[in-house]
């Protein structure tokens, strides 16, 4: 049974990469959200009601790190995925550590993206029963 309508945000100050990811992401049925830099898209989740977040690594002001620790300050239930064009090799206590469940690394396909969505949205629902 896969859980549709998820309210995503992409914060992603690659026009480009926002536009694909968030064609991909509602296209396959989820509400869509996007911010151009961290503050905006910290201002978002504060406002409204995420279900997961897609950030980029590299941007002006904040970076996707930092993205990461304020979302799971608000809300720790929420998944975030990096988005990043660096190949990197993170251990998964790094990644727990700095706030990150899943990493994607550009250039990515669709397939990744929908495989990288049904992991966030199952670890969403783990989290939120547990």
């Amino acid at each position: 049974m896969q859980q549709h309508n998820a309210r995503i945000l992409i914060i992603e100050d690659e026009e480009d990469v926002c536009l694909l990811l968030a064609d991909i992401l509602s296209q396959e049925g989820h509400a869509i959200a996007t911010a151009s830099d961290g503050r905006a898209g910290l201002a978002l989740f504060q406002q409204q009601s995420f279900d997961i977040v897609f950030t980029d690594l590299a941007m002006p002001n904040m970076t996707g790190w930092q993205v990461a620790e304020e979302v799971k300050k608000i809300d720790t239930q929420v998944p975030v995925i990096l988005i990043t064009g660096w190949s990197m090799q993170t251990e998964e206590k790094e990644m727990y550590k700095s706030h990150v469940d899943m990493i994607v690394t550009k250039p990515f396909t669709v397939d990744e993206i929908v495989a990288v969505l049904t992991r966030a949205l199952a670890l969403r629902q783990t989290q939120g029963t547990g």
